[in-house]
Formats: structure tokens, C-alpha cells, sequence
């Protein structure tokens, strides 16, 4: 969740906390800037909450919904037990 996610969030609560922003911009992963991340398993509505959509509190982005990526079951080797750590 971005920054600017969590001020639209508190708004909804009539608090405000202060959020640092001297992080450079250019150094921020600009893919997924304003998404909210769902990180619930399965299929979930957009709560259609102001941190979820329209546009950001500094007007340089908008808003969205989407989902973690990855996630779901691991698919995992079998186990090699001369790896555990383990005195027999």
C-alpha cells in the first residue's frame, strides 16, 4: 500500500498521521505506485474505498485495486533429509 493510500485511509477516519516522504520518488518501484494490494486468498470486490480508486492525494497518480502478486501453494521438492539439521 502506498503512502498516499494511507493518508486517504485516515481521512476516513478524521485522523492524520504523518507519513515520511523524503524517500526519492525515482528510486520507487513506479509499477504498482498507487495499487492497493488485496492479499486475501481467493476472488474480492474492490471496496470502493478512496484508497482503492480516484486520484492520489499529490496528483501524481490514481488510485487502484489488484491483487498480491505470487501467492498460493509452494510447489516444493521433496524433502532431503541429509539437509535438516538435526543430531540422531
Amino acid at each position: 500500500m502506498h503512502q498516499e493510500q494511507w493518508l486517504a485511509a485516515l481521512e476516513t477516519i478524521d485522523d492524520h498521521l504523518p507519513v515520511p516522504n523524503s524517500f526519492p520518488q525515482d528510486e520507487e518501484n513506479q509499477d504498482h505506485n498507487y495499487e492497493f494490494m488485496c492479499t486475501f486468498d481467493g476472488e474480492h470486490e474492490n471496496p470502493g474505498e478512496r484508497w482503492t480508486q480516484g486520484e492520489s492525494i499529490d496528483g501524481k497518480g490514481e488510485f487502484s485495486y489488484g491483487r498480491q502478486p505470487g501467492g498460493g501453494k509452494p510447489d516444493l521438492d521433496e524433502v532431503i533429509e541429509e539437509m535438516h539439521n538435526e543430531v540422531s
